[in-house]
């Protein structure tokens, strides 16, 4: 018997809305399937949302300015493109750590 697992990487919902709403609030009511890709346009630290998605989610969004972490890899930067990097990190610092 043969199985195979296809991975589609198109979005399966996009939501725009107002930026009255903070994407913390709006994060918080998605149901997620394993391996989903967030991404995210503003920053927005929820240490606790970021802990349960870790186990199988995947989410990107640019890093508050003084935010605390530390590097695990630095990943390849594709050339001709606006991403000045791209990092596993581990978010530290108190409030990461509770």
């Amino acid at each position: 018997m043969c199985s195979s697992i296809m991975i589609d990487y198109k979005p399966t919902f996009v939501l725009i809305k107002e930026a009255m709403l903070h994407d913390r609030i709006v994060a918080r009511i998605f149901n997620l399937k394993p391996s989903s890709i967030v991404a995210f346009d503003r920053p927005f630290n929820d240490y606790k949302l970021f802990n349960q998605w870790t186990v199988d989610i995947f989410f990107v969004t640019r890093q508050k300015e003084h935010a605390v972490f530390q590097v695990i890899e630095n990943r390849i930067v594709p050339q001709h493109r606006a991403i000045i990097s791209d990092q596993i990190v581990r978010l530290a610092g108190v409030k990461a750590e509770k």
